[in-house]
């Protein structure tokens, strides 16, 4: 599939993967994109330069409400990717209902507006569902390594978290109801944990470490008993996102992750350590303190993500975790 001419929704648009996909994507000539988000205000912020290009058209609309907007747009839409989704965990823990809505209601939305269109036109358009890492679980006393076929591994449903993964487990299988009962045009992407410059940062650690070192203050870790985890640079993620879209097989799951390459499969702590160290390097004081002694010493079993069946199409992830760390902080620091 190649992008030039095609037609491209995109939800969730202010977001981390979003703007980042916005902005690939407007590079690409004679590509129209069409980006969804709640918040007016966020998106002149973060697409200020687009707005006056006439192949950029802003909808300010809550996935969670139907996307009645086939008339408004009056033009076929040929790929519609559907990023949308708090990740958050202030809002999991607060609006669980923030988070269940625009993953399983706007799931159902994105599909039936694409069922619509087909049946209006007899075209079939391509959805791509970003869901995530967390559709796996791991009960094991050591580091895992799971594939595309393993997700029959998850938390109990009173997790503190599961309105996020169960939720994203539900995004799948709505997708495959609609795949086995319309026919229609559906792939699935779960990345690994993002992480990358963003104008509209996410409430996460990740962030939270970057703008205390940065900074100059103390990075203080709480919790003990955390996991390593797969982490992935933001364009990685952009690039892996489109060839699934290019070549991924309808009804198939493609894992976006560095699978314990590139100095990628790290915990929190050694993340936090990681950033205090290049921001000291830049003659900035900060340093990681462990308020649970054991929290140092404490590493749970971490999940590695297998992405052999995404290498397998083309795509390959670039960017190590030191180099990624550098470009965030390069970032926030101009």
């Amino acid at each position: 599939m190649n992008f030039k001419g095609k037609r491209i929704l995109i939800t969730g648009a202010t977001g981390l993967v979003g703007s980042h996909l916005v902005e690939k994507l407007m590079s690409i000539p004679d590509v129209r994109v069409i980006a969804l988000s709640r918040n007016e205000n966020k998106a002149k912020k973060v697409f200020t330069k687009h707005f006056t290009n006439e192949n950029f058209t802003y909808i300010p609309h809550d996935i969670s409400v139907p996307l009645n907007i086939i008339e408004e747009l009056n033009e076929y839409i040929d790929i519609i990717i559907h990023a949308a989704s708090p990740v958050d965990n202030v809002t999991i823990s607060n609006e669980p209902l923030s988070v269940i809505f625009p993953n399983v209601l706007g799931t159902k939305n994105v599909l039936d507006f694409m069922l619509t269109q087909l049946n209006k036109t007899g075209k079939h358009g391509r959805l791509l569902i970003c869901s995530s890492l967390v559709v796996y679980g791991n009960h094991s006393d050591g580091d895992i390594t799971v594939t595309e076929e393993d997700s029959d591994v998850s938390k109990c449903v009173n997790d503190p978290k599961a309105p996020y993964f169960e939720s994203k487990r539900m995004m799948e299988t709505i997708a495959y109801a609609y795949i086995n009962q319309y026919d229609l045009d559906v792939v699935v992407a779960r990345p690994s944990h993002i992480y990358g410059p963003t104008l509209i940062q996410p409430n996460s650690a990740f962030y939270e470490f970057v703008n205390l070192a940065n900074a100059g203050k103390n990075i203080v870790i709480k919790n003990k008993g955390l996991p390593k985890r797969d982490n992935i640079y933001i364009s990685d993620v952009i690039n892996g996102i489109l060839t699934v879209i290019k070549k991924g097989k309808t009804g198939e799951a493609y894992n976006i992750s560095t699978n314990n390459k590139l100095d990628s499969f790290i915990s929190v702590n050694d993340i936090a350590e990681k950033i205090a160290i290049m921001v000291r390097s830049n003659k900035k004081k900060s340093s990681v303190s462990f308020i649970n002694k054991e929290a140092k010493k404490t590493v749970l079993p971490g999940i590695i993500i297998d992405n052999s069946k995404l290498v397998s199409i083309g795509w390959k992830p670039v960017v190590d975790f030191d180099e990624g760390i550098e470009k965030t902080l390069d970032y926030y620091t101009k």
